[in-house]
């Protein structure tokens, strides 16, 4: 019954949620809007997830379009070829006092997937990918908002008697302000240890096997292996000495200097305290929602 469904619904048939897909970069098709009644502003490379529940996310703007979020309904747009592929309506929480209070907090209050009929959609997220995790509404908005491919980066933890490496999407990069948000869920054991010492160090990677990036996942909520254990070698950062994968391209140290707890993740804002370009990289990892996949050139990776 599901892969008939997959077969009527879709030209390619993806086997996951959110496939994993390497992206040249600057070849990202699709680009993000910032939209209000009578204007809209592109957001592609100035808006990150920060919060699942409630579903929460950062934006930037200039100052001169901040009274964009005095607008009812605000929307954030993704289009591709000049079409919008979903629109997320948002309100504003709050504006963060750590940056020249440009970066905004809003909650997704309503989204709308547009690459498929609302009952194609209702089929699919209720009965081929029905999570157990989070709710429909949820799914709708992971549907929408992953209709931009969302950077895939690895962090890194240290302290003396302890490390953890990880994979995480929800994350973003404000060179602008020289600061670094990351979403992470309460429930990771690293994130108060990452809180009370204020250190993270933050990887951008190579191709690299996926299933090497997810095997790194399970060490979220569980004791990792012991680096020696590892399946790959372990070079140190420059200045805060913390363990990196050897398919790291780049990194960043950063100072925790603030965070937020939104729901189900807490927000951690850091400042960047020493970037390193380890090797050229060509591309990089990103997810991208199974609605947007079914109809791109994206090549997924296995």
């Amino acid at each position: 019954m599901k892969s008939q469904i997959k077969k009527i619904l879709f030209k390619k048939q993806p086997e996951k949620i959110f496939p994993a897909v390497q992206i040249p970069h600057g070849e990202i098709q699709e680009r993000v809007f910032l939209k209000n009644n009578s204007d809209k502003i592109e957001v592609s490379n100035r808006h990150s997830i920060v919060c699942q529940t409630p579903f929460c996310i950062a934006v930037r703007v200039d100052a001169s379009h901040l009274s964009f979020f005095d607008a009812d309904p605000v929307k954030l747009t993704i289009e591709k070829n000049n079409r919008m592929v979903a629109s997320l309506d948002i309100a504003r929480l709050f504006t963060l006092k750590e940056s020249h209070h440009n970066i905004v907090i809003c909650k997704i209050t309503k989204v709308r997937c547009r690459q498929l009929s609302l009952f194609s959609q209702y089929l699919l997220l209720s009965f081929v990918f029905k999570s157990k995790k989070h709710s429909y509404l949820e799914s709708e908005i992971y549907g929408a908002i992953y209709s931009y491919p969302k950077k895939i980066i690895v962090v890194s933890y240290r302290d003396q008697e302890y490390y953890n490496i990880f994979p995480m999407d929800f994350q973003g990069y404000y060179p602008e302000e020289n600061l670094y948000l990351l979403g992470l869920r309460s429930t990771n054991i690293t994130v108060k240890k990452m809180i009370e010492t204020g250190r993270v160090v933050i990887s951008e990677i190579e191709a690299v096997d996926i299933k090497t990036i997810y095997a790194l996942g399970a060490h979220h909520s569980n004791t990792p292996p012991k680096i020696e254990e590892l399946p790959f070698r372990i070079q140190e950062s420059e200045l805060f000495k913390f363990p990196l994968p050897e398919f790291a391209s780049s990194y960043k140290e950063v100072e925790i200097i603030s965070h937020y707890e939104l729901g189900s993740h807490m927000m951690l804002v850091g400042k960047i305290r020493n970037s390193k370009k380890i090797k050229e990289n060509s591309s990089s990892l990103y997810h991208l929602h199974f609605f947007e996949y079914a109809d791109s050139v994206y090549r997924e990776v296995r």
